[in-house]
């Protein structure tokens, strides 16, 4: 059944197809076991095409950017991963951007700058892309995207195109409306403003520097956890001396403790165990209930339970 659906997939998408896909290869974390099936549609009319087609046949997928902000299960998915990585049209203007749901929005970021357009510098340190973003309103350095969003253009259940105004999307902090409605970003447009090039230029090189003082490199997710009201989740999980505990080769840093290391060696399963003993610690030190940011995929095998 599977090189049969494989087969009616590439006579539809002149993008990559292919089966047993190791999902290590498409997460920062570099850890996940295979995808029945995987597709990178070329542009926005397969990649329509292929969402429709896993609808009309009841196919399970899921939507990957650039990985990076997911944990995907030891015993891999069930179903398809469609990637986003054709959809990286950009158009520029004086006042505004429309980046395809694909386009990195750190790279984004840099070209705004180097134009002389403000407005995005906040996503210099973002790694994922302008869907992903979306879907979570990413943000950093007291900026999010629901701050610049001016529309999204959005494939609906049924299968329809539609652009949508902000308020639609329901963006909040480190969460939106999009995933519970059933919608996929493709594009969105987000405001800018001429400003001078030397002084953003600058406000990244200092952004690029906290950074690196204060995030670890490696296989890392990001942010592991969203940020308490009123608390940051880094120093409350310091503060309960969370800092370097570790399950098997998955670590919580040491430079910042909002952030899992994932060392040579790691599985999936270390890193959900991890997570789980640092929230119990929190919960148990503090009263403080932490929810995850990072998202979890996974259909069988033992981590089934991070699609809980």
């Amino acid at each position: 059944m599977e090189s049969q659906l494989i087969a009616e997939l590439r006579t539809m998408v002149r993008g990559r197809v292919a089966a047993g896909e190791p999902m290590a290869k498409h997460t920062s974390f570099r850890l996940g076991g295979p995808v029945e099936i995987y597709v990178c549609p070329r542009h926005e009319e397969e990649f329509v095409r292929v969402v429709r087609f896993a609808r009309e046949r009841g196919i399970p997928h899921f939507i990957l950017g650039l990985g990076s902000n997911l944990l995907v299960g030891d015993g891999g998915l069930e179903g398809m991963v469609i990637s986003t990585g054709g959809l990286r049209g950009e158009q520029w203007g004086d006042g505004a951007v429309r980046l395809g749901a694909g386009v990195a929005l750190g790279a984004a970021a840099n070209r705004a700058v180097a134009r002389g357009l403000a407005g995005l510098e906040f996503a210099a340190n973002i790694p994922g892309t302008a869907g992903g973003g979306l879907m979570m309103n990413a943000g950093a350095h007291g900026g999010e995207l629901k701050d610049v969003l001016t529309w999204a253009r959005v494939l609906l259940p049924g299968g329809m195109v539609e652009k949508v105004a902000p308020d639609r999307l329901e963006l909040a902090y480190r969460r939106s409306g999009i995933k519970r409605r059933g919608w996929i970003v493709l594009e969105a447009e987000f405001s800018l403003a001429p400003a001078v090039r030397t002084q953003l230029q600058a406000q990244l090189e200092t952004l690029r520097g906290r950074r690196r003082q204060t995030q670890p490199d490696g296989r890392t997710a990001g942010s592991v956890f969203k940020n308490p009201t009123g608390m940051a989740a880094g120093r409350l999980i310091e503060s309960v001396g969370g800092k370097g505990l570790t399950v098997g080769k998955a670590e919580v840093s040491s430079l910042h403790a909002n952030f899992i290391v994932a060392h040579e060696g790691a599985r999936a399963e270390d890193v959900l165990r991890l997570m789980e003993t640092v929230r119990k610690l929190v919960w148990e030190k503090t009263g403080v209930a932490l929810e995850p940011e990072v998202e979890f995929w996974g259909a069988r095998g033992e981590t089934s339970r991070l699609a809980e």
